[in-house]
């Protein structure tokens, strides 16, 4: 992961998402690739009730 990325992009970069891929994929086949990724990791997987809000501060 590039640590200098800050989420924005620049106006003149195009999009690498492959938006033909994301209309035809069904939710059937996003719940298997998900399942079957093994660096996935759920709810299920946590107990929540150690959970809590972290607020970002402004700057």
């Amino acid at each position: 992961m590039n640590e200098r990325f800050s989420g924005r992009k620049s106006k003149n970069e195009k999009s690498r998402t492959d938006f033909d891929y994301l209309d035809r994929v069904t939710d059937e086949e996003i719940d298997k690739a998900i399942k079957d990724d093994p660096d996935t990791l759920t709810l299920d997987d946590c107990d929540i009730t150690q959970l809590r809000v972290v607020y970002r501060k402004n700057e």
